[in-house]
């Protein structure tokens, strides 16, 4: 089977936590590009991000396997300047999606009551000038989380359970159930191999030990908690005024 995933370490990970995966049946492209390549049938299935599930609400989200977060451990980091009373503006740097778009103006909205203007950004990375949402590897490859606000964190305080940042889906039913057919213990299974899966992955010693060290806020089992978070995450444009839809969402065991 053809799966799509972002590249960036957490769905590296993914991709390991399935034995039957070869490298020739994945490609790694940006996160915003994957939900459109799927409904372009250029795979058969995807790693997507949550939000995309407000473009492609057809498409079947598996509920078995998602990447999901609920502590210090983040995709994306908030980096804020030392000296500022009130955020006007969050420039967005790295690997972006409609996630990152989406809930930034969410999180300012309803946690720090801050109507904030979302700008893409690709100069040179400069906490001293700007206010930042970076997106992906590019905190892994820095080290700057340790100065950074992880985003699921405040995604989670908002809905009260974990950030589900990317999501298992297929247009076709059959193929989802194929694939995850058998699948679980996925958390425990990275818990059991963490040091075996890590060292195929070009990642520094101490961006690996800050993920060790907090393994227990990522998650890759779906279950019952992360469907409804999932289910509450994607009302969330709708019940702040973004979005004038809300969706059902076509699980599948």
């Amino acid at each position: 089977m053809r799966l799509l995933l972002p590249d960036n370490f957490y769905a590296k990970i993914f991709s390991y936590l399935f034995p039957s995966l070869s490298e020739r049946d994945i490609s790694y492209y940006p996160s915003a590009s994957l939900g459109r390549f799927l409904d372009e049938d250029k795979a058969d299935l995807a790693l997507i991000p949550s939000m995309d599930l407000l473009t492609y609400p057809s498409f079947f989200v598996s509920s078995r396997a998602a990447v999901s977060f609920d502590g210090a451990l983040s995709n994306s980091y908030f980096y804020f300047l030392k000296q500022i009373r009130m955020v006007k503006e969050v420039f967005l740097r790295g690997d972006v999606s409609k996630n990152e778009a989406i809930l930034t103006k969410i999180i300012f909205s309803e946690q720090f009551d801050s109507n904030v203007d979302i700008v893409l950004d690709s100069k040179p990375f400069d906490l001293n000038s700007k206010n930042y949402l970076v997106c992906g590897d590019e905190n892994l490859r820095t080290g700057n989380y340790d100065a950074g606000l992880s985003m699921a964190d405040q995604v989670s305080d908002l809905i009260d359970a974990p950030y589900v940042n990317y999501i298992l889906v297929s247009k076709e039913q059959e193929i989802l159930k194929e694939f995850t057919k058998g699948i679980t213990g996925l958390d425990k299974f990275l818990e059991d191999n963490f040091e075996v899966i890590t060292k195929k992955l070009d990642y520094s010693q101490s961006a690996l030990q800050n993920i060790k060290e907090n393994i227990n806020s990522i998650y890759f089992d779906m279950t019952e908690n992360e469907k409804k978070a999932l289910t509450d995450l994607i009302r969330l444009p709708y019940f702040t005024g973004l979005m004038e839809d809300i969706h059902d969402i076509n699980f599948v065991d």
